[in-house]
């Protein structure tokens, strides 16, 4: 699995954090060696964070700590410096991020354990980017990254503040689930196809962005809009910053069978969704649905009002 860029957006104001795709890899930071569910269904309360999920989480038997979810890190997770401090969580090697100057620290951050869903042997990366995604003062502590729920089907219940964990496949695509990209080379974590006005494009599932959708801004001459985009905010990763700007579809945005008429999409040329020719999905749009991704058959189910909705 390639280390790939965490993107973070949020209008109007900066954020940045260091869980970042690797030009060199000279170390693998894997998904957790073993999962184990100690009931059928594991589910606990969700937090949240701007509109991003927050759990409770044990590592190594101590805690409980707040750790984000965050869909666009590429890493099973991303510890605050003092937590790893704090654990006494040994060094295992280093990796250097795209367009920094410093390696990254990985650390053997050993079992973690959200209610009764223990995740043993995870490697992760030490952040000491002062709270990892700049929260300081809101007592988060880490982020928890894709990777580490790949051996399980995870779903974040939005309306429901639940976040559960359970074995098992998602249905073959019908609307509700549809199947997202492996193509690993040119797409990363949950990849898929946007209708947006008729015009076909590609985003990744993105909790960490507060955003409703987020294209690149060559999109701007090839949809419809309501106005000229205008900005609002800046956004900032480790390849540097970019604006954000914003206008009102004159159109209408479908996932699988869920539409929106006239949305606000926003616009930013970030370097890692240069990298990849794809926008994001936030949480802003996610916000409505319990999400359910099944990373062994590369689907994903969007269920509209929540995991009880039809």
């Amino acid at each position: 699995m390639p280390i790939r860029t965490v993107t973070l957006l949020l209008p109007l104001f900066t954020i940045s954090n260091t869980a970042v795709r690797a030009e060199t890899e000279p170390v693998r930071v894997d998904a957790p060696v073993r999962t184990t569910l100690h009931t059928t269904t594991v589910s606990v309360p969700m937090d949240n964070w701007g509109g991003r999920p927050v759990v409770e989480a044990r590592i190594n038997g101590k805690g409980p700590f707040k750790l984000l979810i965050d869909t666009g890190t590429s890493f099973p997770a991303v510890l605050d410096d003092a937590l790893v401090n704090k654990l006494k969580l040994p060094a295992t090697g280093t990796t250097r991020p795209r367009g920094e100057a410093e390696d990254l620290e990985i650390v053997d951050v050993g079992t973690l354990t959200i209610g009764d869903a223990e995740f043993s042997s995870i490697q992760g990366i030490r952040s000491t980017s002062g709270g990892c995604v700049s929260m300081t003062g809101e007592g988060i502590r880490g982020i928890l990254g894709l990777p580490l729920f790949e051996r399980c089907l995870f779903t974040l219940d939005f309306p429901g503040r639940r976040v559960s964990f359970e074995s098992g496949d998602l249905p073959r695509p019908d609307g509700e689930t549809i199947e997202y990209s492996t193509d690993v080379e040119h797409d990363y974590g949950v990849t898929v196809t946007l209708s947006v006005a008729g015009v076909p494009a590609k985003a990744h599932l993105d909790t960490g962005s507060p955003a409703l959708v987020t294209l690149l801004n060559k999109f701007q001459k090839k949809l419809p809009l309501k106005g000229k985009p205008h900005v609002v905010g800046m956004a900032r990763t480790p390849q540097g910053e970019a604006e954000v700007r914003s206008a009102v579809l004159d159109g209408v945005l479908k996932l699988g069978k869920h539409e929106w008429a006239k949305p606000r999409i926003d616009f930013a040329d970030l370097g890692p969704m240069l990298d990849y020719d794809a926008g994001n999905i936030g949480s802003r749009l996610l916000g409505d649905f319990a999400v359910t991704v099944d990373q062994k058959n590369h689907r994903v189910r969007f269920r509209r009002g929540g995991s009880g909705g039809g």
